[in-house]
């Protein structure tokens, strides 16, 4: 036998995970807006990624709702094409 015991009504705790580097209000876009995010030119690959990763996680639990991200001169764009 083991040496476990059962509680009962015991909350689960909270769950804390990583905070978003990037708090994007991509539920409030409507067709054809545009967000940019100013970054330094050294930075833009990088978090280009970060970014699109954070587009595609909200895609796909919204999937009637289509965004593309491009990199600019100076940053990264957000459009809400759908």
């Amino acid at each position: 036998m083991s040496n476990y015991k059962i509680e009962k009504g015991i909350p689960l705790p909270n769950s804390v995970g990583k905070p978003r580097k990037y708090d994007i209000p991509l539920a409030d876009m409507d067709v054809d807006d545009h967000v940019k995010i100013d970054l330094a030119r050294t930075k833009i690959n990088n978090e280009k990624k970060i970014i699109s990763n954070f587009v595609l996680r909200y895609q796909h639990k919204n999937p009637e709702k289509r965004f593309t991200v491009r990199k600019l001169e100076d940053g990264v764009g957000i459009w809400r094409v759908r």
